[in-house]
């Protein structure tokens, strides 16, 4: 003949509770053989999984990779400025010659006629500027040669 417990509903309830009560102090105990590791750890563990010798030698290939780019950018950017300059040096550049300017009002210029003299703010001896495409290049002094007006080169600026 089999032995039978008989409880009632609030005597199972009880004995349950204090089998969970028993299993959670249970699990608050430490177990001296586990690891504890965080989420975050367990993710960069599990993701990763790489040392720090694989690591560094990851951050060393890509060190290179990016110097190795930078070198080809420097490259292509000394390429572009020798082609610019090639094409500079090989455009036509507009040379002016200015002795000398004066300011005047409107009314003064309209009254201006065939013969009039305009005073420059240059003395006769001084260099006249050299232009190149508008911007000041040199200095130099009024010529002639076979009955052409020069500028002899006497500074550059």
């Amino acid at each position: 003949m089999v032995d039978c417990i008989s409880l009632s509903q609030d005597e199972l309830n009880r004995v349950l509770s204090n089998v969970r009560r028993d299993n959670d102090e249970h699990e608050k105990i430490p177990d001296p053989d586990a690891v504890s590791v965080s989420p975050s750890e367990l993710e960069r563990l599990l993701a990763g999984g790489s040392s720090s010798a694989e690591k560094s030698a990851a951050d060393a290939a890509q060190a290179e990779k990016d110097a190795a780019r930078a070198a080809k950018i420097e490259e292509r950017r000394k390429r572009a400025a020798a082609l610019i300059e090639q094409a500079n040096a090989s455009s036509p550049k507009r040379i002016s010659v200015v002795y000398g300017t004066a300011t005047r009002r409107g009314w003064e210029i309209e009254q201006l006629r065939v013969g009039d003299s305009i005073l420059l703010d240059r003395i006769v001896h001084e260099y006249a500027d050299i232009l190149v495409d508008g911007t000041l290049f040199a200095r130099g002094a009024i010529e002639s040669k076979d009955g052409h007006a020069t500028v002899k080169i006497m500074q550059i600026v």
